[in-house]
C-alpha cells in the first residue's frame, strides 16, 4: 500500500545527469551470477587454466577478486598451444557507445615462476561492441604487454582495436587503469555512437613461445562509468543520530534518464547485535533525474544503546547497485514516552548528543503557542523561548559540557527531552 502521509516531497530538478557504475558487484564480493567465467583451449581438448570470480588469494578491496590463471603448463602442448580465461559481464539494460564514459580497473599480476618475474603478460580489458553482427562487431581493448610482445593497434580481420598498450608491471602490487574510454570510442571512425555495448570482458592468456608463458592476473574494484536509464538509490540519511521518538528520513534519487514508478524504499532498525524489530516500506515514484526527501514511521526504542538504521531501495531493473543502500548508527542515551494523544501534533525532537548548539525541532497544534525551556542537570533555568506552529530553533548559549533538559509546554501538556553537551 502506498503511504504518503509521513512524507515531505521536495522534487529538485538537477542540471546534469550523474554518472553511475554500470558494472554490478564491481568488487566481486557478492555471490551472484552477474559475472560469467569461461576457459578456452585452442589446440587441445583439456585446459589446465583456472578462472574464478571469487578468489580469496588476493583482493584490492578486502573481499573477493576475479582472477584468471594460465601459469600451469598444459599436459598436452604443441608450438601452437594457446589457452584463455575469460571473465565477463553483460548489462541488465541495453547500452550504447554514447552511454559510456570511463573505465577504472584495479589489477595485479603474478608471474609463472616463483622469485623470477618474467617480463611477459597477455591480458586484455575488452568491450564487446555490436556482438549481434557476425561480421561487423568490434572488440575494443586495453592490453598489457612487454617490449617484445606487441599487438596490432587495429586488426580488421578480427575487428579488433587496441586503444592502448600498457607496460607490464614490475612487481605484484595492485595497479590501476583509469581511462576516458568514452572519448576514444567517439573519436574512432569505425564505431558508431548508436552501436550497442554488449559486455565487458577480462581476458588472461597463456601460450607456447619456446617455453610455456602464462601468468595469474587479479581484477577488482571495476568501474565502467556511464549513464543509466533505470537507477534509483539513497543519496543521504538526513535524520539525526538518535532521539526519541525517532523518525528516519533520507534523500532518495532517480539517477536515471527514465521516470520510474512503484519502486520500494525500505527502512529497518536493529540493535548492533540483534534481529531487526522495526521495518517500514514505502512504494514510491520519481521522474527522471530528480530527488525527494522521504520520511518513515516513528520509532521509539525500548532500551538504551546503539542501533543500526538501514535504508535501501528495491527496483527491477536497476542498473547500478552502489547507491541502493545506506546505513547509520543511532545512539539512544535516554528513552522517553511517545508524544501524547492530545493535542494531536505536539512533538519535540532533539539530538541526544550535541557538540555545540542545541538544535530543537518542535510541532504544536495549529493556532497554539507554547514555551520552550532549557534547564541544567540541577533544574536551574537557563533559557526560555516562545514558539508557535512547527519549526526548528537552535539554543546558542555557549553551554558548558554536561547534561541538560529541554521542556516544551503547550495546551496543558509537557514534553521533556534530555541532551548531553560534549566538547
Amino acid at each position: 500500500m502506498k503511504r504518503i502521509s509521513t512524507v515531505l516531497l521536495l522534487p529538485l530538478m538537477l542540471f546534469a545527469l550523474e554518472r553511475v557504475n554500470l558494472i554490478k558487484d564491481h568488487s566481486f564480493e557478492k555471490d551472484s551470477e552477474v559475472w560469467h567465467t569461461r576457459v578456452v583451449c585452442w589446440t587441445y581438448p583439456d585446459c589446465d587454466a583456472i578462472v574464478s570470480r571469487h578468489d580469496l588469494e588476493n583482493s584490492y578491496t578486502g573481499g573477493f577478486s576475479g582472477s584468471g590463471d594460465t601459469r600451469i603448463k598444459p599436459n598436452i602442448i604443441s608450438t601452437a598451444s594457446n589457452q584463455q580465461t575469460l571473465i565477463s559481464q553483460g548489462f541488465c539494460e541495453p547500452k550504447k557507445v554514447s552511454d559510456i564514459d570511463s573505465l577504472i580497473v584495479h589489477y595485479c599480476v603474478y608471474p609463472r615462476r616463483i622469485n623470477f618475474f618474467e617480463d611477459f603478460c597477455l591480458c586484455q580489458f575488452t568491450l564487446l561492441i555490436d556482438a549481434h553482427k557476425p561480421t561487423e562487431y568490434w572488440e575494443v581493448s586495453y592490453a598489457l604487454k612487454n617490449n617484445e610482445f606487441t599487438l596490432d593497434s587495429k586488426n580488421y580481420e578480427f575487428r579488433f582495436i587496441t586503444l592502448e598498450q600498457m607496460s607490464f608491471p614490475s612487481d605484484t602490487s595492485w595497479y590501476v587503469l583509469a581511462k576516458d574510454i568514452g572519448s576514444s570510442l567517439v573519436s574512432d571512425p569505425d564505431i558508431q555512437l548508436n552501436s550497442s555495448v554488449d559486455s565487458l570482458i577480462f581476458d588472461v592468456g597463456g601460450f607456447m613461445f619456446n617455453s610455456w608463458l602464462g601468468q595469474k592476473v587479479f581484477f577488482d574494484d571495476v568501474r565502467l562509468m556511464g549513464y543509466a536509464d533505470y537507477d534509483v538509490g539513497v543519496k543521504e540519511i538526513i535524520s539525526p543520530d538518535g532521539g526519541s521518538p525517532y523518525i528516519p528520513e533520507a534523500h532518495i534519487k532517480n539517477f536515471g534518464r527514465e521516470p520510474v514508478d512503484n519502486f520500494l524504499v525500505i527502512a529497518t532498525i536493529a540493535p548492533v547485535e540483534g534481529e531487526v524489530f522495526y521495518a517500514d516500506t514505502l512504494i514510491w515514484s520519481l521522474p527522471a533525474d530528480t530527488e525527494d526527501t522521504i520520511s518513515f514511521s516513528c520509532f521509539i526504542p525500548d532500551d538504551l544503546g546503539y542501533y543500526n538504521l538501514h535504508i535501501y531501495t528495491v527496483m527491477e531493473p536497476d542498473e547500478c547497485d552502489e547507491d541502493d543502500e545506506m546505513s547509520k548508527v543511532l545512539t539512544f542515551y535516554s528513552v522517553t514516552e511517545p508524544p501524547p494523544s492530545h493535542p494531536n501534533s505536539l512533538d519535540l525532537r532533539i539530538n541526544p548528543i550535541c557538540s555545540s548548539d542545541i538544535r530543537v525541532t518542535y510541532s504544536l497544534p495549529q493556532g497554539h503557542s507554547g514555551t520552550l525551556t532549557l534547564y541544567d542537570a540541577s533544574g536551574r533555568h537557563v533559557d526560555t523561548n516562545q514558539v508557535k506552529g512547527h519549526g526548528t530553533t537552535e539554543l546558542d548559549l555557549d553551554l558548558a559540557p554536561g547534561v541538560y533538559f529541554v521542556k516544551l509546554d503547550a495546551s496543558g501538556v509537557s514534553l521533556k527531552r534530555k541532551v548531553v553537551v560534549v566538547r
